[in-house]
């Protein structure tokens, strides 16, 4: 059995879609979608999200890309920023069947990983999967964009890195950190991040 085969019967689709309220809130623009698609290399067949929410991005990389398959690593929790703010209680509560629902026509190419990003990293690392591009939109604080960015690059260094909210200085910190040894390009004209694999040093 593949390290994927493994991974699909790991984290399974439920029988029946989710019976729960369409929702695609979100903040995936056209911005993301172009540095997304400059960023993939030819033949692009394993993409890794770290953080889905309700799966716009996730539904656009499985789009975009026929026979892609797209791990989404999320713990489907929310973050801080979610917390308290006015109308997320229900939201907050049925993330996760939510993104269920919105991805079930492509689930035969998505993986809902249930997992933080750093332990969902380190088990496809095991099971010798190679993504490669992986996407990061997942938590926007300093550290945990610096262990993000630092663990892909260490685990899968032939993998493109795309990330979103540039804008943020949590994240435009964690990723310079994080990045020393690479080649780094802000995508011009967007909030997004790219670091590529050529240029990067060894």
């Amino acid at each position: 059995m593949s390290g994927l085969e493994q991974l699909r019967s790991r984290y399974p689709w439920p029988a029946e879609r989710p019976d729960v309220v369409d929702d695609w809130m979100g903040w995936f623009r056209a911005t993301n979608e172009r540095a997304l698609t400059a960023a993939m290399p030819p033949k692009t067949r394993v993409i890794v999200e770290l953080g889905s929410l309700l799966g716009l991005s996730s539904r656009f990389l499985a789009e975009v890309v026929p026979e892609v398959t797209v791990i989404c690593i999320d713990h489907w929790k929310g973050s801080a920023e979610h917390q308290g703010r006015e109308g997320w209680d229900d939201r907050l509560r049925e993330l996760y069947p939510r993104f269920l629902r919105n991805l079930w026509p492509w689930r035969n190419r998505v993986v809902p990983m249930r997992s933080t990003t750093l332990d969902g990293m380190r088990e496809l690392y095991e099971l010798g999967i190679e993504p490669d591009l992986i996407y990061i939109d997942a938590s926007h604080d300093e550290l945990n964009v610096f262990l993000d960015v630092s663990t892909a690059l260490e685990l899968f260094p032939k993998a493109e890195l795309v990330g979103d909210d540039w804008l943020r200085s949590g994240v435009r910190i964690g990723v310079a950190q994080a990045s020393a040894c690479c080649k780094f390009l802000n995508v011009p004209e967007t909030n997004m991040w790219h670091l590529p694999v050529e240029g990067r040093r060894q």
